[in-house]
């Protein structure tokens, strides 16, 4: 039984996983890069990396209007096509990639 349970929990993060990865390859990589490696626009910073803390509150900084320079107006507007299921996906994909062997991120954002 505990293997059944076992064998559950992993098909279930990975499926997870490969759920985060196409909507973060449909929603996100055009402007962050396949594996979250480029700084958005040339204006953001690379979110590589990051942890999924820092990640879910720079995201939901950006849907209460509270992070952000001169280009919020666009992730607002893409967040609000996303669900919050949706979003946390693709916030625990982008916490999963390989971040070059360096410690995730601290989460030093200022928010408004």
């Amino acid at each position: 039984m505990k293997i059944i349970l076992l064998s559950l929990l992993i098909i279930s993060n990975l499926l997870s996983n490969t759920i985060g990865k196409d909507l973060f390859e449909k929603k996100c990589a055009g402007c962050h890069g396949v594996k979250a490696e480029k700084s958005a626009l040339n204006s953001s910073a690379v979110i590589a990396g990051w942890s999924s803390i820092c990640l879910e509150e720079v995201l939901n900084g950006y849907k209460e209007n509270s992070y952000g320079a001169h280009l919020k107006h666009v992730m607002k507007k893409q967040l609000s096509k996303l669900k919050k299921r949706d979003m946390k996906l693709i916030i625990n994909y982008v916490d999963s990639l390989d971040s070059n062997g360096k410690p995730k991120a601290k989460c030093d954002i200022k928010l408004k």
